[in-house]
């Protein structure tokens, strides 16, 4: 196209005819290779993907084309048949541009497709570019005519070049959360390592342990329980048993259940308190014997049971009526004529109970001449109400005795809230109780800034939960079945320093 030459020039000098529109060296030549640059640059902007720029590009490469036809076709002086031909030859020129443009647009989507199956995995990516490389080699055999397709081609070499970059950037990201999850899953598999490590050691653990002892007390809300229960699990543990305790916390019914679970889980003995009276607990006690495990009674004995562990419990409640009555002769202050007095008991558990309450109501009723007030009491709160609902009755009320000293530090409450509300004289006030709890035997080393807790049936608790643990063990481990009964010693405030020895011993226990 651009060596196009008419030779109607007669003059060399004369330029001012149509014919030389055409030549290499006039206007003509000019305009049809802006023409053609147009086209280029719309092929250029369909490879970039910018078809709005294109269609420009097309559109004035057009019209230059069909603007170059009309001047040859108005010229006054052309030739008809060269201008003819000179105008299919644009014409031509425009339908090739027109259909190279659209090739190019077709490739272009072809390579975009490409691109967006490389970008979701790599193989595809690379099988386009494959596909690319051979194109463009095709293409460039094929000279001048087929530049357009191998520029095209080339295009969406690069760009599948670039989509294989990254997807291979993607696969490295991968790796790198593949390497994440390789340590995750190795730290997993040393967390099951550890986990696996620690059951074969509880497993052997298992099967080194005797046993498993279990003990209900029935009301481990009580201050004295855990003096009883961590001796007991020590021992337990130094002879080699497993140790399990109950949880009822008063509820005789869930002393039951609590039993039925101990037999359930096939423990090897069971220490116990009815909390209620023997009778609610023969049947499950008979379960645990045709079970074969050991059953021990707690406080007293238990039909069908192997042994019992006993308190001398009339002993110890004459101990502390003997000492309330010494207070009375020796050291009340107030009016004898005007006595007074009250006894928490808690008769649902039984003889256990009963013999500790029975014989202080029966010596201190015959000393005086006075019967006691009574409610049931076991814990400081219920102890604390009972006596200001005494109190608000008869404010001149003189002792309180308590079943265990819960309850009876819950008379202390109140008196000595009527000591310092009103004045009253801490000589005309006895308190006392059973059991030798902690706070009790406290106030009995000196901490009882007015004097008035004046007595605990104590039995010497850590020696008792040992008790609790050996009388099974000895059992389980074939020694003749016996019983043992426990005494109380009544600590007073004339036996301080032997209170806080008891304590000393007890600290080892309770930190």
């Amino acid at each position: 196209m651009s060596g196009l030459r008419i030779s109607r020039i007669q003059n060399p000098k004369d330029r001012g005819g149509v014919p030389f529109l055409w030549t290499s060296r006039g206007p003509g030549h000019y305009v049809y290779g802006v023409a053609i640059g147009c086209y280029r640059q719309s092929k250029r902007a369909i490879r970039e993907g910018d078809m709005r720029t294109a269609r420009m590009w097309r559109l004035l490469g057009l019209l230059l084309v069909l603007a170059l036809v009309g001047a040859a076709c108005g010229a006054e002086e052309a030739d008809t048949s060269a201008a003819d031909a000179a105008a299919a030859q644009a014409r031509a020129a425009a339908a090739n541009a027109e259909a190279e443009a659209s090739a190019a647009q077709a490739q272009a989507s072809a390579a975009q497709a490409e691109a967006d199956a490389a970008a979701a995995a790599l193989a595809t990516a690379q099988a386009e570019l494959e596909a690319a490389q051979a194109a463009a080699a095709s293409a460039m055999e094929g000279g001048e005519a087929s530049q357009a397709a191998a520029d095209a081609a080339a295009a969406a070499l690069a760009t599948a070049e670039a989509e294989l970059e990254a997807a291979q950037a993607a696969a490295a990201a991968a790796m790198e959360g593949d390497e994440a999850s390789q340590a995750a899953l190795a730290e997993a598999e040393a967390a099951l390592a550890e986990a696996e490590q620690m059951a074969a050691e509880q497993a052997a653990a298992a099967a080194a342990s005797k046993g498993t002892i279990a003990f209900s007390f029935g009301n481990e809300g009580a201050g004295i329980y855990r003096l009883v229960a961590d001796p007991a699990r020590l021992e337990a543990e130094r002879r080699g048993y497993d140790w399990v305790e109950g949880s009822a916390n008063g509820d005789c019914e869930k002393q039951v259940q609590d039993i039925e679970g101990f037999v359930a889980a096939g423990v090897s003995a069971i220490v116990f308190l009815p909390l209620c009276g023997v009778e609610p607990y023969l049947p499950v006690v008979q379960a645990a014997k045709d079970a074969g495990i050991v059953v021990v009674g707690y406080s007293t004995a238990v039909p069908g049971g192997d042994s019992s562990i006993v308190y001398a419990n009339v002993d110890g409640a004459r101990a502390v009526a003997a000492e309330a009555l010494r207070w009375l002769e020796e050291d009340f202050t107030g009016d004898p004529e005007t006595f007074s007095w009250a006894l928490f008991t808690f008769d649902q558990c039984g003889r256990a109970c009963t013999d500790r309450t029975d014989p202080i109501r029966q010596v201190i009723t015959e000393a005086t001449g006075v019967a006691p007030l009574e409610a049931e009491s076991v814990a400081e709160a219920t102890g604390l109400e009972a006596t200001e609902t005494f109190l608000q009755a008869d404010p001149g009320l003189n002792m309180v005795i308590g079943i265990n000293d819960g309850g009876a530090l819950g008379a202390y409450q109140a008196f000595v809230a009527q000591i310092e509300q009103d004045g009253r004289d801490p000589g005309e006030i006895f308190v006392g109780g059973m059991d030798g709890q902690n706070e009790a035997l406290e106030l009995l080393a000196g901490a009882d800034e007015y004097g008035i807790y004046r007595v605990s049936g104590a039995i010497i608790i850590d020696q008792l939960g040992k008790a609790v643990a050996d009388l099974p063990a000895n059992i389980l481990e074939g020694q003749p079945p016996t019983s043992l009964v426990l005494n109380y010693v009544a600590i007073t405030p004339g036996m301080a320093n032997f209170a806080q020895q008891v304590l000393d011993n007890y600290a080892k226990f309770l930190g």
